[in-house]
């Protein structure tokens, strides 16, 4: 029993790697695109004659592409193992990642409450006062 359960155990982390590798490659080619924006920024940027700002727009574009390149060259277990031994080092990541990711749900359900508030405002028919002037 314990054996079946391992081996189904085994094939839903295979599964959930694969997908997550699928999920990472189509990231990578997105973070690929926003270096390449980047890389276009800065060359824009020394035309105009600002080479400080140039260099930053550089620096991230390398920075960005090299995401990327990580984000290829990753599986889903080995981003797990990555973040498990990132998080073990400095806890504070884990929970900056955490509270980043409250406010972002936060805020998600805030700005749903308000759509549904507005809809339902606007669904109901114009009943004018009586009475009036």
């Amino acid at each position: 029993m314990a054996l079946e359960v391992d081996k189904y155990i085994g094939a839903t982390g295979d599964l959930c790697s694969r997908l997550v590798g699928q999920g990472t490659s189509m990231l990578a080619e997105r973070v690929d695109e926003y270096a390449t924006v980047a890389g276009e920024v800065a060359d824009a940027l020394r035309e105009r004659g600002e080479p400080q700002a140039a260099d930053a727009a550089s620096m991230l574009g390398t920075r960005t592409s090299a995401c990327a390149e990580y984000l290829r060259s990753r599986d889903g277990r080995m981003l797990l193992d990555d973040f498990q031994s990132l998080t073990q080092e400095r806890p504070w990541i884990a929970a900056g990642i955490g509270l980043l990711g409250g406010l972002v749900l936060a805020r998600a359900v805030r700005a749903s409450m308000r759509r549904d508030v507005y809809e339902e405002s606007f669904s109901q028919p114009y009943v004018p006062a009586e009475g009036g002037a």
